[in-house]
């Protein structure tokens, strides 16, 4: 049962990636990152940027309910139009697209690590990385932007109609000069990171090229949680320290400490989890289901040819 628990994928991918992101969410960097898209958008393009923000805020887990609902609501109001508009479009964008991103978040790596453990039954070698769905996934961003953009200008806000409430508009809040100072820094440190994932891929011989010369087995690909974890930390650290969030290096650990109790009911599914599949494989039940299935398919193809051809045969029939 113990090896059967630490050995299951899933398990160490989202732990180590959750170490990342909650040095960059308790540090205030994604929170502050997210608020500034919005505060900063044009009155014309604040529909789609409420909802594209709200699909992307997955990276750090439910922020979205916490942060861009309400401030969707107040960003509407403040702009003269119905705020309950902007709560409606800010939900659906952080519910209906909850998976969806153009970042890799945490739901990539636990869903990678699954798909890792259920190719183990077949090939103990495979691994599914993380960024096996991204161009899926980015593409399924900006679209559930745009439609969710349409829906809401076209159908939504005529139906709500105009707020008729006597409640004041609140004043958008600006980024501080710290915090603009501080989303400066964190973006030299990504900018960093990424100069030198290009320095190490685009010659051919780039030292950060698979063993074959590929980008695709290269060790940022198969060991991206890795990736994740040192980039969302490194600029995550930056930013607190620039905001006076962090004083000192126990402040990181107490960040990580807290996104980690996040985790309770995931370490205990994962128990169990892991000893179904476990279990499974041993059994050899998986080979046994896929010798049914593969015989099932075969029935259901000739039974299906056999109706088409009879039901073909009734058309030509009626048909003369």
């Amino acid at each position: 049962m113990v090896n059967n628990y630490t050995g299951f994928a899933p398990l160490g991918i989202v732990m180590v990636a959750l170490l990342g992101i909650g040095v960059a969410e308790s540090s205030g960097l994604i929170k502050a990152a997210i608020n500034s898209m919005l505060v900063k958008t044009p009155a014309k393009f604040i529909t789609f940027m409420v909802i594209f923000t709200g699909v992307i805020s997955n990276v750090a887990s439910d922020l979205g309910y916490i942060l861009i609902i309400p401030l969707a609501g107040v960003i509407f109001h403040a702009l003269g139009r119905n705020p309950l508009v902007g709560m409606s479009a800010a939900f659906a964008g952080v519910s209906g697209g909850f998976s969806a991103n153009i970042f890799i978040g945490t739901i990539d790596p636990l869903l990678a690590g699954l798909s890792t453990e259920a190719a183990h039954i077949i090939d103990p070698n495979y691994y599914v990385a993380p960024t096996a769905n991204y161009y899926f996934m980015a593409v399924s961003a900006l679209l559930i932007a745009v439609i969710g953009t349409v829906v809401t200008v076209r159908w939504t806000e005529p139906r709500i109609g105009k707020y008729t409430g006597d409640v004041e508009r609140e004043e958008i809040v600006q980024p501080t000069a710290l915090e603009k100072k501080g989303l400066r820094r964190a973006g030299f440190v990504f900018l960093g990171w990424f100069v030198l994932f290009a320095i190490g891929l685009i010659p051919e011989n780039g030292i950060l090229r698979g063993s074959d010369g590929s980008i695709l087995l290269s060790p940022i690909i198969k060991g991206f949680i890795a990736i994740l974890f040192l980039m969302a930390a490194s600029a995550g650290a930056v930013y607190g320290y620039t905001v006076g969030r962090f004083k000192k290096g126990g402040d990181l650990i107490n960040g990580m400490s807290d996104n980690f109790k996040t985790l309770v009911a995931f370490l205990v599914l994962v128990f169990f989890a892991a000893q179904f599949v476990a279990w499974f494989r041993w059994s050899n039940l998986e080979l046994l289901l896929a010798k049914r299935s593969e015989r099932t398919a075969k029935r259901r193809y000739w039974f299906d040819t056999l109706g088409y051809y009879f039901c073909y045969c009734l058309y030509e029939f009626s048909h003369g």
